[in-house]
């Protein structure tokens, strides 16, 4: 959603509430985001809209989404097809380190070019 911040594409559907179920809790919201990214080692503004990033800044917020579901798989298709040789240094980078991570998230990557 290219509407919506980081935080919200990566909470939507299971947003956090205020003691008012009908409100969403915003800062609440940017903390967890900001909690998963700063695990990731990325420099993002929660607040900032998905329209507004580099693909592969939306690319590492679709990683911090996936383990916010504290997924155990991760599979990526094609992850550098439309990255710069930067982009996807700094993918790797975060692949690499949820790799050496303790809990050791298994990844697999497809690529099709060299």
């Amino acid at each position: 959603m290219p509407h919506l911040s980081a935080a919200q594409n990566i909470f939507i559907g299971r947003e956090p509430r205020q003691a008012v179920r009908l409100l969403l809790d915003e800062k609440r919201m940017n903390e967890l985001a900001r909690g998963l990214f700063d695990n990731l080692h990325m420099d993002l503004d929660p607040r900032t809209r998905i329209m507004d990033l580099a693909v592969a800044k939306q690319q590492m917020v679709e990683i911090a989404k996936a383990l916010s579901f504290n997924a155990e798989v991760l599979i990526m298709d094609e992850p550098t097809a439309a990255l710069n040789i930067a982009e996807i240094e700094e993918l790797f980078r975060i692949i690499r380190q949820l790799r050496d991570r303790a809990s050791g998230l298994p990844t697999s990557r497809i690529a099709w070019r060299s």
